[in-house]
């Protein structure tokens, strides 16, 4: 209603009504010339061109020239005016409806009363009809001198009802038409290579910013396209409904897109959240409105469109300046860019609901507001590709700089990870690529791998202390990697630009280097120079320390094929060179006791212990004054999965070490006294002695299992004798000599086993609680031969009578050896000539057939 009003009242400052036909004289200017007109509305779209004569004069209302606009009407609309030729020539005259949006426009030529000429073409109808290639509504009209027509014009839309009417010389026409399309061939390329400019962004930087302008740009371009008629003309001339939906779907396409690239641009999530809310809100509306355009009619569809862009318009021009304060340089950009195209939107709605009368600025405001527009924002998005490509030049020289720092680090860490940080020699690992690569480079060549270890370097640590122990190890691998470097065929771990290294660290006190196989007899006196210069003290703080040096060596491809293996073989051997003058010794398998089975080895035996796998084997032990057994020594056997016999003197010191010493010790205990039991039971022994180690002299409940096994047997105490070693007592002197009076008191016999052949300590051995020495088998052996080995042995015996001891002699093999013994006094014997260990069921024979004998020779 308020849009009839406004209408209205333009219709009443533009003129009153008048009774009389317009005559609009014209002359020989081009033109373009306002039609002074009236126009008649018909809402019940009753009238034609047969009864509108019959219309009464005062029911048409006129309009002074530059026709007008109606805004949104379904009715029908009549205008009417007449041409007077005023010139001496023949005039060719274009009359021109300037709005192509127009569904129906007919065209009436009347001359003289009479019909000349009828024109039906509009935007519902095929191109081809027209007059003239031209988006607009034209009608030739020819004039000769002093010559009136008059001309109805009959016009129908579902959309805005926009009636911009102009005459023109025909040539005047032609030449404002050509200079018209060459701008619009400048905007529409203008805006096509900015769609492309940005897609071909897009495709580079995957930056959706870009794309959303560039489908924002085209959505512009195809309305614009569509509104100047150019699609019908242009593309599809019969088929005119194509151009209706076309501008239908690029409406709601614009807003869609351009929501987008606002949020995008703007940063409006962060910045403006709010106001981002709204946007998100319109965009969802958008594309409901962008299906809605495939179904909904075309009139309404085109006012929900018009409707639509008003809110967001608005949200977008305060969007702007809101960014703006809040300090982002794009809103900058974007506020005076939409500031224009708002003022465009404004001015084009204006003068679609004919508030604003046809003028250029009108009719072309909001396609003059969008280049500019376009512009800004092109600029800004150039602009802030500059930033960004900057800003990726910063961070690429950044990441190169950081790689570069990386790269440092990493060969800092190379360095750290090859390199030793006491001695700043190559480490093991570094050694190790060292001999790989050449044992690599020359096939079936020998090397030595040779290992030099400071034998007091832990002595020398915990005296001195660490720092100056490390301070004299890298003295120490200063001066070895100077003497090897004078070494002939010493191979260099390491060559760098500061010079070369001949020796690396293989741990605090060992070093390694690698040497040609013939080199040592090749160059005999410098190989042993070198190793007597190392040997030699070092002086450090006003000290001349022995540090002592033993050397280690292992032989490729002898003692294997690869570093790991060389390197460990050079392990073991050093072992062994510290027992040695020189202290030099090569690898031997026979002298290797750290095989890999050593790493299963304990786990086995405890599952064999719980499974009764095991074995006890018993010696007897034979009196020298009757001949009578009197009791018989518990020896563990053992044989693994694999059916392999496994050595005592093998898995023993290393159940000591894990602690499985306490479950192999109480296992032989407890099958040993069940044992002893049956044959105490048949009369044949009257002792049994099991072997324990100085580990289990330190398990606080030793005394309670001895007492319950013995109780649950019914056996006496003084049945059992626990055999140690002299070596293994003096291990912890205190402990061992506490846990054994304990023992002691309880009624268990204690013997000292392997005497003679370790550490003794005559003070010490007089306060243990022992009842028996069994003297080592080395000093038995050779009594026959060496008159030494005697007197030691008769010296041994008469000391442990002297201090109320019994004494055993191990390791009888021969009859002689068995009456030297005899005659010394001796108690109790034990060896091969009397008889080997054997399994309870052999002994058990062995025993009976001895009895038996016995019987037979008393009677």
């Amino acid at each position: 209603m308020w849009i009839r009003l406004i209408i209205a009242t333009i219709l009443v400052i533009q003129g009153a009504v008048c009774f009389a036909l317009p005559v609009n004289d014209i002359s020989e200017k081009p033109g373009p010339y306002d039609i002074a007109l009236e126009f008649l509305e018909d809402p019940d779209l009753t009238l034609g061109i047969d009864n509108i004569s019959q219309v009464p004069p005062e029911n048409w209302h006129y309009i002074a020239g530059g026709g007008t606009n109606f805004g949104y009407s379904r009715s029908q609309f009549w205008t009417r005016f007449a041409l007077h030729n005023q010139g001496k020539t023949v005039g060719h005259y274009v009359v021109e409806v300037g709005y192509p949006q127009l569904d129906q426009v007919e065209f009436f030529l009347f001359s003289n009363g009479r019909l000349e000429k009828e024109l039906l073409i509009g935007d519902r109808h095929p191109f081809q009809p027209r007059e003239i290639d031209h988006p607009n509504f034209l009608l030739r009209v020819p004039l000769e001198p002093g010559q009136s027509k008059t001309i109805y014009i009959r016009t129908q839309t579902e959309g805005a009802m926009q009636y911009p009417l102009r005459v023109w010389q025909e040539k005047a026409f032609f030449e404002a038409a050509s200079a018209e399309t060459k701008l619009h061939f400048y905007y529409y390329g203008l805006i096509t290579m900015m769609i492309l400019l940005n897609i071909a962004i897009f495709v580079m930087l995957r930056e959706v910013t870009y794309l959303y302008y560039a489908l924002a740009l085209l959505g512009n371009m195809v309305f614009f396209f569509c509104l100047r008629g150019f699609f019908a003309q242009h593309i599809l001339s019969n088929h005119t409904w194509v151009q209706h939906q076309a501008m239908l779907l690029s409406i709601p396409t614009l807003s869609l897109f351009s929501i987008l690239f606002a949020r995008a641009f703007l940063d409006t999530p962060k910045v403006i959240p709010r106001i981002d809310l709204a946007l998100r809100i319109l965009a969802v509306i958008s594309a409901i409105n962008l299906v809605g355009a495939l179904f909904i009619p075309y009139g309404i569809s085109i006012r929900m469109s018009a409707l639509l862009a008003a809110p967001l318009w608005l949200i977008l021009i305060v969007a702007g300046p809101i960014a703006w304060a809040q300090g982002s340089r794009p809103a900058i950009y974007f506020t005076f860019a939409w500031s224009t195209l708002t003022t465009g939107f404004v001015v084009t709605m204006a003068h679609k609901y004919g508030i604003l009368p046809n003028t250029f600025w009108a009719d072309y405001g909001m396609q003059i507001g969008s280049g500019i527009e376009a512009t800004i924002l092109t600029i800004a998005l150039a602009e802030r590709l500059y930033q960004e490509r900057e800003e990726k030049v910063k961070a690429q020289m950044q990441s190169l700089k950081e790689g570069r720092e990386r790269r440092e680090a990493q060969m800092q860490l190379i360095q750290m990870a090859l390199h030793d940080p006491v001695t700043r020699l190559p480490n093991r690992n570094l050694f190790e690529m060292a001999i790989y690569d050449h044992i690599k480079s020359v096939n079936e060549k020998t090397y030595l791998v040779v290992l030099m270890r400071m034998t007091r370097f832990e002595e020398i640590t915990k005296t001195l202390g660490l720092v100056h122990a490390e301070s004299l190890s890298r003295r120490i691998g200063k001066k070895a990697n100077q003497l090897a470097a004078e070494l002939g065929g010493v191979k260099a771990i390491e060559k760098t630009s500061d010079g070369s290294h001949w020796v690396s660290t293989c741990d605090n006190d060992t070093f390694g280097f690698l040497v040609e196989g013939d080199a040592p007899t090749a160059h005999s006196e410098e190989y042993n120079e070198f190793m007597a210069r190392m040997a030699e003290p070092f002086e450090y703080q006003g000290l001349n320390i022995e540090v002592g040096v033993a050397f280690g060596v292992s032989v490729y491809p002898k003692n294997g094929r690869d570093a790991t293996k060389l390197i460990r073989h050079a392990h073991v051997a050093l072992e062994n060179a510290r027992k040695r003058n020189p202290p030099l010794a090569f690898y031997s398998p026979r002298r290797d006791g750290y095989d890999q089975r050593r790493l299963t080895l304990m786990t086995d035996l405890r599952q064999a212990l719980r499974e009764n796998l095991p074995i006890l084997y018993y010696q007897p032990k034979v009196s020298l004054s009757n001949n009578q057994v009197v009791g018989i020594e518990a020896l563990i056997r053992w044989r693994n999965e694999a059916g392999e016999f496994v050595s005592p003197d093998h898995f023993i010191p290393l159940a000591e070490k894990t602690g499985v010493i306490r479950e192999l010790t109480r296992w032989v205990l407890r099958r040993a006294l069940e044992d002893f039991k049956e044959l105490q039971m048949l009369g044949y022994v009257n002792s049994v002695s099991v072997n324990i180690s100085a580990k289990n002299l330190m398990e606080p409940d030793l005394e309670k299992f001895l007492k319950e096994q013995m109780e649950s047997l019914s056996l006496q105490p003084h049945s059992l004798v626990l055999e140690l070693t002299e070596t293994a007592i003096m291990e912890d002197p205190g402990l061992g000599l506490e846990a054994l009076n304990k023992l002691s008191g309880d009624g268990v016999k204690v013997s000292i086993d392997d005497f003679g052949a370790g550490y003794s300590s005559l003070s010490y051995l007089k306060q243990l609680p022992a009842r028996e020495i069994k003297i080592d088998r080395a000093l038995i052996t050779d009594i026959c031969d060496k008159e030494t080995s005697r007197i030691i042995v008769q010296t041994t015996i008469d000391m442990c009578h002297s201090l109320g001891y019994e004494v055993v002699a191990e390791g009888v093999e021969t009859q002689a050896v068995l009456e030297v013994l005899g005659g010394m006094g001796c108690d109790t014997a034990q060896g091969f000539y009397l008889s080997r260990p054997m399994h309870f069921k052999a002994l058990k024979s062995w025993l009976e057939t001895r009895q038996s004998s016995s019987k037979t020779l008393s009677a």
